[in-house]
C-alpha cells in the first residue's frame, strides 16, 4: 500500500499520501486487540487516506475514528445488492451493543451452551465478574442459617 502510493506522489512523509485504499475484512488474523490498534494506527499514520474496510466484527470500530461513516451492505436475489447508510454513534458503544445493533444484526448473545436455568452474566470486564464471584462466595459464606434468620427477622421489623 504504502509503495503503491508512494509510486504516485513525491512526498516525504507518510502523513502527506493522499488516496482511497480499500481493505476487506481488516481483522482477518489479527488478535482482538490489535483489531482495535490496527485501526487506530492506520489513521494515525496517514491522515489523508480514506479507508474504506469491510468487517464481521465489532472491534475494529472500537478504534475507528468518530467521523466514521458505517454502510450497512445486504445482497439478495429479489432485491440485489442493497447499501444502507447507518446513523450509529458506535463510540458510546460496547462490543456487545454494536453485535446487536442494526450493523451486525444479531438477535441476541447468549451461549447455546448456556443452561436454561443460568443467568447471563451482564458485568463490562471479566475483571468485574471475577470481582463478584469473589463477593459471592464471601456472602455464602457469611449466610449461615443463624446469620440468614437474623437477617430475615430484621427485614420483618
Amino acid at each position: 500500500m504504502i509503495y503503491r502510493l508512494s509510486m504516485k506522489q513525491e512526498v516525504t512523509n507518510l502523513s502527506d499520501l493522499e488516496g482511497i485504499v480499500i481493505i476487506d475484512e481488516i481483522e482477518l488474523h489479527l488478535h482482538p486487540k490489535y483489531q482495535k490498534r490496527f485501526v487506530q494506527k492506520l489513521t494515525e499514520l496517514f491522515p489523508k487516506i480514506q479507508f474504506i474496510a469491510s468487517t464481521h466484527s465489532p472491534i475494529p470500530l472500537l478504534g475507528a475514528p468518530a467521523e466514521t461513516v458505517i454502510l450497512h451492505v445486504t445482497r439478495t436475489e429479489e432485491r440485489g445488492i442493497e447499501v444502507e447508510k447507518l446513523d450509529i454513534d458506535f463510540s458510546v458503544l460496547t462490543p456487545n451493543a454494536i453485535l446487536t445493533s442494526p450493523i451486525f444484526g444479531f438477535q441476541e448473545l447468549i451461549p447455546e451452551s448456556k443452561p436454561d436455568s443460568t443467568m447471563v452474566r451482564s458485568e463490562q470486564t471479566y475483571q468485574e465478574v471475577l470481582f463478584n464471584e469473589q463477593l459471592d462466595k464471601q456472602i455464602d459464606d457469611y449466610l449461615t442459617e443463624e446469620n440468614k434468620q437474623e437477617l430475615l427477622n430484621l427485614l420483618k421489623k
